[in-house]
Parts: C-alpha cells; sequence; structure tokens
C-alpha cells in the first residue's frame, strides 16, 4: 500500500490536492499531518488519477473531494472485561 503523507485538505472546498508523481497503481493512502478529523483516508490510485488536475500554486495536482475516499478503520481489538 502507498502512503501519501499530505498537510491538510485544502479548506474552503474540502478537497484533497494529491501531486500526480505519488499517486501509485493499487491502494493509496493519504494520511493528513496537521488535521483533527479523518486522518487517514483510502482509494485506489486509478481513481485518483480519474480526478480533474487543479493548481496548487506550483504543480498541477488532482484535486479529490474529501467525501470521495472511503475512512481506514481503526484496528481496535475487543476487549472482555471478567
Amino acid at each position: 500500500m502507498n502512503t501519501i503523507e499530505i498537510f491538510a485538505p485544502r479548506f474552503h472546498d474540502m478537497k484533497v490536492l494529491i501531486a500526480p508523481y505519488h499517486v501509485k497503481t493499487g491502494m493509496n493512502r493519504i494520511v493528513f499531518t496537521k488535521t483533527w478529523r479523518d486522518k487517514v483516508l483510502l482509494m485506489d490510485g486509478a481513481n485518483i488519477k480519474s480526478y480533474p488536475m487543479e493548481w496548487n500554486g506550483t504543480i498541477g495536482c488532482h484535486a479529490v473531494p474529501v467525501d470521495a475516499f472511503d475512512k481506514e478503520e481503526n484496528n481496535k481489538q475487543l476487549v472482555l472485561v471478567t
């Protein structure tokens, strides 16, 4: 699984800007380093590449809405108290 670290989503339209060279085939895991919610999101690389390119001020990036991603489930184990 490819992991991509991103500072935070773009808040005025809640899109994640992903540089094309970071996207790999198969599942891509987006990890936000400076946001308070939805810290880890998942999406297939082909789906990310299907979203339009937008300029981030330096390079063109795929602009993917936050709602389009799958959320990664926490690996919590059931603890039985007796």
